[in-house]
């Protein structure tokens, strides 16, 4: 029986997994002990603990040990690392994925760009590494001149990923503070700080090819990818063909992928990146020499099993499923990454319990999840909840199956990015498909609004609905005693009418599965709430104007579903129409508005992570909005900053530090005039 070691975890790990399990593959997943309760530990035929899962050494160990035939990286950690798969092949297992020579030539952004030139691949400007460190800042202008560079531009850091050590360059003023801010980050992120200089390319869009070879130089296409719905250079959304694309021009940019491949003599799957200006012109970007994210929604598009060629690969055989007419596919697909963070609030990341998950289950729907419900989204790891990948006969089918798919998950817990993407979903661009990789930044005000009319949420936030909805979820539905007792009347022990006797129309709630979470509200007042919020009907969710489109058809009223959990004792979450919205008692939201209203006289970092950068010293005068410290949290980067002008008092974060959650980075000495009265 063949053996195989997955060193990974979460989605991408059990997704492997699932296809090893039908190979009749023996399988063991590498994992740390801060990572206990990963679901893919309890899936797999046995479990490798080493103390990281970037300790190269400590991997290779575990899987000679347990008599592993091939060890899959999956995507991040090691799945690039040119030294760790030549340990593995050294020792003598299989490595599935390319050769160590595929990664040293095409892994490092700036020798990738290198070799597609001369492969003869467009690419743009660039400055390189070498001549860069070289050269004293004064000289900048006239280097960046001979390279053929103009503002905007991109410092970019060579062993970079997912957005960091990336700095967008207005000015070139600023050109030698962001130089160093990024080579600053690439170093922490990465333990290299080699960083150059390539030409920035405003509102372009984002296409992938996906390419499989066998390592003797033979390569084929399987189609491609549109990604430009991107946040902090890390996508959001995926689709598979990408849209609005000439068949020549699709045709002329998967051959300059293909080309790449077959000269580099590439081993595996991977993807050739481009960015694709407003004129047509397509540019190489990068290539990942790895299995990615969204190798899911080539594979729903197409009907192939990227995972299952590997494995082919690595056994010695050809995978003849990629020899089909792959510019044929099946039809169109979407898939939507949900996340565990806030999109209200920056995109930061929100680690924590999932207390309730309720996956989509219709047939066209496709899910790659690290989780189950009660799991623990871990601040040590990647963001990454789920993938719910949809396909449809044309794009409009495949959009709207997805929205349906997606309004039908639930996620409590934590605030996630369901409603963002929901949002997405919705806006007239990405219906016609004219996004690029700006175009979140520049939608942002859109794209954070509440799918939920303010009707609606004035419902749900009421005082009366959050008593009887916590009861509920206590055990049962009952008004008896309390300071509302007296406006409400119990009809029933599973249905309660919310409202005075002597109001009309009135709102009932019905708890059809409290074990569940499932509740739903009817009645008079909900059809006159979803009428009066016609006026925002444009901006909110397709889920809400099928409602409103019912509502008008009959007077009767209409019933609309939820889900609620109790997420903490003074919170409870509730699913609705896309939404998540998070109610809370009054006394709770009066203490939060007082706290609120003085000023702060410590800076908090909001989530656990580690500090790469303290940029303030005691007796400092800091202003607002002033960058204080920078903490890496989730494979992410983020300024803290100082929400109101004032002194530091005293520094009590260093850099290196790790931090469990939320805790005090300083103190701050408050001038008296921002204090009032």
């Amino acid at each position: 029986m063949i053996k195989l070691v997955i060193a990974n975890r979460g989605e991408i790990a059990r997704r492997i997994l699932r296809a090893a399990r039908t190979r009749g593959y023996c399988v063991a997943v590498i994992s740390t002990q801060s990572d206990f309760d990963a679901v893919v530990r309890r899936e797999a035929d046995a479990v490798l603990e080493v103390p990281s899962f970037l300790d190269a050494k400590a991997i290779v160990q575990v899987a000679l040990d347990w008599g592993a035939h091939f060890v899959h990286p999956g995507y991040g950690f090691l799945s690039e690392n040119a030294a760790f798969a030549e340990m593995i092949e050294q020792a003598g297992m299989g490595f599935v994925g390319p050769t160590p020579q595929n990664m040293r030539q095409l892994g490092p952004k700036e020798a990738a760009k290198q070799f597609a030139q001369q492969c003869g691949v467009p690419t743009l400007p660039a400055l390189w590494s070498e001549i860069l460190k070289n050269i004293p800042s004064q000289s900048w202008p006239s280097a960046l001149a001979n390279a053929g560079l103009k503002l905007p531009l991109l410092v970019k850091a060579s062993n970079g990923g997912g957005g960091r050590g990336l700095r967008v360059v207005r000015s070139l003023e600023d050109l030698g503070a962001l130089v160093e801010r990024a080579r600053s980050e690439a170093e922490a992120g990465f333990g290299d700080g080699l960083i150059f200089i390539e030409q920035y390319l405003e509102n372009a869009r984002h296409i992938e090819v996906q390419v499989v070879g066998d390592g003797c130089g033979h390569a084929v296409s399987v189609g491609d990818r549109e990604c430009s719905v991107q946040r902090r250079y890390q996508k959001i959304i995926e689709e598979a063909p990408a849209p609005n694309l000439s068949s020549s021009l699709r045709q002329e940019i998967a051959n300059c992928a293909v080309s790449l491949a077959k000269k580099s003599h590439y081993r595996g799957a991977g993807t050739v990146e481009f960015l694709l200006d407003s004129s047509q012109a397509f540019y190489f970007l990068e290539m990942n020499t790895r299995i990615q994210v969204e190798h899911s929604v080539t594979e729903k598009a197409w009907g192939v099993d990227l995972v299952q060629a590997q494995f082919d690969i690595a056994e010695g055989r050809w995978p003849s499923q990629v020899d089909q007419n792959v510019w044929v596919p099946l039809g169109h697909a979407i898939e939507a990454r949900l996340v565990a963070e806030n999109p209200q609030q920056d995109f930061a990341p929100t680690p924590g319990p999932l207390k309730r998950y309720r996956e989509p289950s219709q047939a066209f729907v496709r899910v790659d999840s690290g989780v189950v419900e009660g799991s623990r989204v871990n601040p040590e790891f990647d963001s990454l909840v789920a993938k719910v990948i949809v396909s449809g006969i044309n794009r409009e089918e495949a959009r709207k199956r997805l929205l349906q798919a997606l309004e039908s998950t639930v996620m409590h817990g934590f605030p996630t990015n369901l409603s963002f993407v929901i949002s997405v979903l919705n806006h007239h661009d990405f219906m016609l498909g004219h996004v690029h990789t700006k175009w979140v930044e520049q939608n942002l005000d859109y794209l954070t609004r509440s799918l939920v009319p303010a009707s609606l949420c004035n419902f749900f936030q009421s005082e009366g609905f959050c008593e009887q909805l916590t009861l509920a979820l206590c055990g049962g539905l009952s008004c008896s005693g309390g300071p509302f007792a007296q406006k409400f009347s119990s009809i029933s022990n599973c249905y309660l009418r919310i409202g005075s006797c002597l109001e009309e129309p009135p709102w009932c709630l019905n708890a059809v599965d409290v074990s569940l979470g499932r509740f739903c509200v009817s009645g008079g007042a909900l059809v006159r709430a979803i009428q009066d919020a016609t006026p925002e009907l444009a901006t909110l969710s397709e889920a809400f104007r099928q409602l409103h489109a019912r509502s008008l058809q009959s007077r009767d009223a209409d019933m609309l579903d939820f889900v609620a959990t109790r997420v903490s004792q003074t919170q409870i979450a509730i699913s609705c129409l896309g939404e998540t919205l998070i109610v809370e008692s009054t006394r709770h939201r009066a203490k939060a508005t007082t706290l609120a209203a003085a000023p702060k006289t410590e800076i908090m970092a909001p989530l656990a992570g580690k500090i790469t950068l303290v940029l303030v010293k005691p007796f400092d005068e800091v202003h607002a909005g002033q960058v204080l410290f920078v903490l890496e949290s989730m494979k992410m980067q983020f300024d803290i900053k100082a929400d109101h002008d004032a002194v530091i008092d005293c520094v009590v974060a260093i850099p290196g530090q790790v931090l469990t959650g939320p805790s005090v980075l300083a103190t701050l000495k408050v001038p008296n005039d921002s204090v009032g009265g």
